[in-house]
């Protein structure tokens, strides 16, 4: 009985078979000068009786090559393998294996088939509904990119795309080659003020299909080489330095405050994988009012320390760093003792003007603390605009907690956490 079961299978298999269509020599295209040879894919068929693993073998007499051998387990859906000439006669193996009671692993069905890397095949399977095809049409998809106006002060712009729908081969932007993490390809790019480029972001994936996408980068004219306020106003009172940010070509105010010097704005630094910071509501337009969310790791780099100053660079320009928790201390006292200050209101004096949903500040020594929100690490949702500014200590309470500085509409005074590592708070860097 399940003899018949078996050859019925074989019959629906048959039916169920795909054809391949790919150019009969190899493509070449004239966005990034390649030659790509045809690829090989291997793709399970719907009606594969279901085993622990897969064992697939690809071999050929002329030339004598094995070019493909590897056991994959079951959830493994297709294989690409490249590298085979045109024109080649292959053989395909193919073995379904199940573990047994014992431990060992038995051939639960096998079948095997041939082909050649040219065009418009169709290859019947001998025992087992298994398709093989050359190539692939389905083109990657870029995503993540738009057209994008910077401010004056900002020279440049690192923007981070995704391909997605097919393994990355190479990727370029403009003329450059860029070298991807995973599906996640970024860039720098530097713009002149007054001035706009148009750049082609291209993706080829290893089936050897491109897409293109183009987007156009624009600078501000206007400004006085500083930071904008959007829509949060700096106080005039107080006189701004500056830095910027090698890494990226931003620039920041920053402010004597003490015998510290912070940074009077959130950073805005884009990581180079794009891992472990994020935009709040993922709007590039919340990161240059806000600044980027951070979790603990990323902010830190995973250092830990107490100290004054805590020496963690962590995620800071060159020249700065993450302030201890002892370092917020610092500016929460020395604020609360001028001018008549107490401590439960040292937070009043270093909200910003404006911005918060109720209770602004006064901003009295233009530490301008912005209501910027968080990420929930649990929900992977953004809370709290306009009402929370959370900032991270370089000190950890736990191997899960951290301690955080925050900042809330409702409140004048500055608690502190513990905070799970996790959350995405502000980043304050501090001056070595």
């Amino acid at each position: 009985m399940g003899e018949v079961k078996y050859r019925n299978f074989a019959i629906l298999a048959t039916s169920l078979l795909l054809s391949c269509n790919v150019s009969d020599t190899p493509t070449t295209t004239t966005e990034n000068g390649v030659s790509i040879a045809p690829r090989l894919m291997l793709t399970q068929g719907t009606s594969l009786p279901v085993t622990d693993s897969v064992r697939i073998k690809v071999w050929s007499s002329s030339p004598v090559n094995v070019w493909y051998e590897k056991t994959l387990p079951w959830s493994a859906k297709f294989v690409v393998i490249s590298g085979i000439p045109q024109g080649t006669n292959f053989l395909f193996a193919i073995e379904g294996r199940k573990l047994q009671s014992d431990s060992t692993s038995a051939i639960w069905w096998s079948g095997n088939q041939s082909g050649t890397t040219n065009s418009s095949q169709s290859l019947d399977p001998v025992d087992v509904p298994v398709w093989v095809s050359i190539g692939d049409t389905l083109a990657p998809t870029i995503s993540g990119l738009k057209d994008t106006i910077l401010d004056s002060a900002a020279s440049g712009v690192r923007l981070r795309w995704t391909v997605a729908d097919n393994s990355l081969a190479s990727a370029w932007f403009g003329t450059n080659q860029l070298t991807p993490t995973g599906n996640i390809v970024s860039d720098t790019v530097s713009v002149a003020i007054g001035s706009s480029i148009t750049l082609k972001a291209k993706a080829t994936d290893n089936a050897g299909n491109l897409s293109i996408r183009i987007v156009k980068i624009s600078r501000k004219s206007r400004g006085n080489g500083l930071p904008a306020s959007y829509g949060i106003p700096w106080n005039s009172a107080i006189n701004y330095d500056s830095i910027q940010d090698s890494r990226d070509g931003q620039i920041y105010r920053t402010v004597d405050i003490g015998s510290q010097k912070w940074m009077a704005q959130n950073l805005n630094y884009d990581t180079l994988d794009g891992s472990g910071s994020w935009n709040y509501k993922n709007a590039i337009d919340s990161g240059k009012k806000y600044g980027r969310l951070y979790n603990w790791n990323t902010a830190t780099q995973g250092v830990s320390s107490g100290r004054t100053p805590s020496g963690v660079k962590g995620i800071c320009p060159t020249g700065w760093h993450i302030p201890s928790n002892a370092e917020w201390d610092t500016l929460e006292l020395w604020v609360s003792r001028q001018h008549g200050w107490i401590q439960e209101t040292s937070g009043k004096a270093l909200k910003s003007l404006s911005g918060w949903s109720s209770g602004n500040g006064l901003d009295a020594f233009g530490f301008r603390a912005i209501p910027s929100g968080y990420r929930h690490d649990g929900h992977q949702d953004y809370f709290s605009s306009g009402d929370f500014g959370k900032f991270w200590s370089s000190t950890e309470k736990s191997p899960s907690d951290a301690w955080s500085r925050n900042i809330y509409n409702a409140y004048d005074s500055i608690p502190n956490g513990p905070d799970p590592k996790g959350y995405a708070f502000s980043i304050r860097c501090i001056s070595d």
